[in-house]
This record gives structure tokens, sequence and C-alpha cells, in this order.
């Protein structure tokens, strides 16, 4: 299986995973929630392929899956991914609030190491054995107020890790839109849909597309925090990019020293002409500076705020001027980046 089809199967059976979860968090008796679980997985024909040693729901709403394993791959290729243990926890689900938090911890796949490192961008600073990594999402809708909340985080030991946080607006149009389509029988979705019902169950996707185009991003945070990537990017730039001299002093020296001019050249340029020293990317001199920065090891963290003038909404950012300009959204959004 190639790397992109691997990473969609994962991604769909842990989704399916996460519903499950859902569905079964205000199931107070563990035993009924777990008859709910093996029942979705049995509508999709995914019971042979996820397992777990345990699963516990509380009376408050929530739901913990214990060393659960999902299986994919051929008969003569089987692959694994071991996931420690997933918990829904503050979960509400009425028509005007949509608020829960996802925990993923102790993610592992082959030999027991994190499938990131599978990842290009990863593999890059040298490691194919990092340790598993963990996430967690939360999100808070609330339609009467017509405005959202996403909160993302990752840990990745030994590499980084990340936190992502956005607020949205203008939500309420498609939380209605998926409640009506939840509570419907399915006969009556194809009219609910319109055009799109010529479509199938894509069309379904494409009705919550065109509502999704109209949410707003009023503002994002974003930060990274190195614990190691960096680090051994920068060793193996010193070890593999520096050409050492004989009679000029140690090598330990030399890749100092050529360090050192990276770093003053790049701070010239970042004065100078601070779009042009990261491929055209549209940053201030300051945002330069921070960003050269973190990259040659300067400073272990990396902060990214957009907060626009007015919000931008999801189809402004992805529409057909992003393929003339790849950084667009990023001008909409109008980036700073700090340490």
């Amino acid at each position: 299986m190639d790397r992109q089809k691997k990473f969609l199967a994962i991604g769909g059976a842990t989704a399916l995973i996460l519903a499950g979860v859902w569905v079964t968090a205000s199931s107070v008796a563990t035993r009924r929630a777990e008859d709910k679980l093996y029942g979705l997985l049995d509508q999709y024909k995914l019971r042979d392929a996820v397992h777990w040693q345990d699963l516990s729901a509380s009376p408050l709403g929530s739901a913990t899956l214990k060393d659960v394993t999902i299986r994919f791959g051929s008969a003569k290729n089987p692959e694994q991914i071991a996931i420690e243990r997933v918990t829904l926890s503050d979960l509400e689900d009425s028509a005007d609030r949509k608020t829960a938090r996802v925990e993923i911890s102790g993610i592992a796949g082959a030999g027991g190491f994190s499938p990131l490192a599978q990842v290009g961008v990863i593999q890059a600073a040298g490691r194919t054995d990092l340790p598993p990594f963990s996430l967690a999402l939360a999100w808070d809708l609330d339609g009467r107020a017509d405005t959202g909340s996403l909160q993302l985080s990752l840990d990745q030991p030994e590499a980084f890790k990340g936190d992502f946080n956005v607020n949205m607006s203008r939500l309420r149009e498609l939380l209605r839109f998926t409640d009506r389509l939840a509570d419907s029988k399915a006969e009556e979705i194809p009219k609910m849909l319109g055009g799109f019902g010529f479509f199938g169950p894509w069309g379904v996707l494409m009705a919550i597309g065109q509502k999704v185009q109209q949410v707003e991003v009023g503002s994002i945070t974003a930060s990274v925090k190195n614990d190691g990537y960096v680090t051994r990017s920068r060793a193996l730039a010193l070890r593999h990019d520096v050409d050492v001299a004989p009679g000029q002093g140690s090598a330990e020296k030399q890749r100092k020293k050529w360090l050192e001019d990276k770093i003053d050249a790049g701070k010239e340029q970042c004065k100078r002409d601070p779009e042009g020293a990261f491929d055209g990317a549209p940053l201030r001199r300051e945002d330069c500076l921070a960003l050269l920065d973190f990259v040659t090891g300067g400073s272990s963290k990396l902060s990214m705020t957009m907060e626009p003038a007015r919000p931008v909404s999801l189809e402004q950012l992805f529409d057909g001027g992003g393929r003339r300009d790849s950084y667009r959204p990023l001008r909409l959004l109008e980036m700073k980046l700090s340490n």
C-alpha cells in the first residue's frame, strides 16, 4: 500500500472510531456503549479491522477506549496502527451548541514507532524511529451566537510540539443543515440536497462543502516548539553542506563559521528583501527574522498570529486566486510571526 493510501486508510478508520466514541459517549452503560460501537463497525464491515481492550462510558457524557488497534493493508502485507487511548469529553450536541474534546494518545505504527516518521519532511531530519505521538482536538460551535472555535494540538516527542487555534463566525447555516441531515430519513435527503442530489452520496459532501465555504475566519493563532527536529536538521546541514578545508582550522570551527555567515547573510536579506528570503512568502522584516531565528536554532519556538481587519470567508481563502498566488490565504489573513 503506497503512503498516501495508507494515511487515507488510517484516517478513515480513526474517523470512524471517533464517530463511534461520539455515539457511545451518552450511553451510561458500558455494555450498551460497546454494542453501539460494534454495530457501527459492522455497518462499515470493519469489525475485523478495529479492536480494543477496554471501553468505558460515564453518565457525564464521556467515553474512553484503551489499547486500540487498527489493521489495514492486504492479507499478504498486513499493517497495524496502535493507539494507547482515545477519550471524548466535554460533549454537548444540542441544536444551539456543539462542543467536544477528543484526546488520542500513544499513536504508534510498525515497530512501535510514530507513523509521522514516514512523512518526508520528518524523515529529512534523519530520524525514522520517533516515539508514538499524541494529539488533541476540541471544538465549541455556538449556533445561537453564530460563532465557533477549534483547537488542535500535536505532540511528537523528540521532534516538535504544535498548537493551532481558529475563531470563526457564520456557522449557523452549516450547523442547521448538518442537524437536518442527521435527523432526516434516507428518502428525504435527495430533496434536501437540491441539484447536488444528482451526485448521490457525493452530493452530501458537496452540499456541506457549499455551506462550509460561507464560514468566516476571524483569527488564527498557532505555534510550534522545537523538541529535537530543528537541532537534528541543523546538525545534518553542518555535516553535509560544509566543505571542510585542511589547514583552515578544526572542522568544528569551520562549520560554526559557515553557520554564522549563513545567519548573517539571512539577516541582511530579511532587512533588504524579506519576501525574497523565503521563496516569496509574504513576510515583513520582523516575520523574516523570527522565522530565520527558528530554523537556524536561535529560538526554540515560532508563533503565528492572523488577525485580519475583517473576517475572511473560506470561499475567499480557497478560490481560484490561490492557483495564481499560493500565498494568497496568508496575505488575506495578514499573517505575523514572532518568537
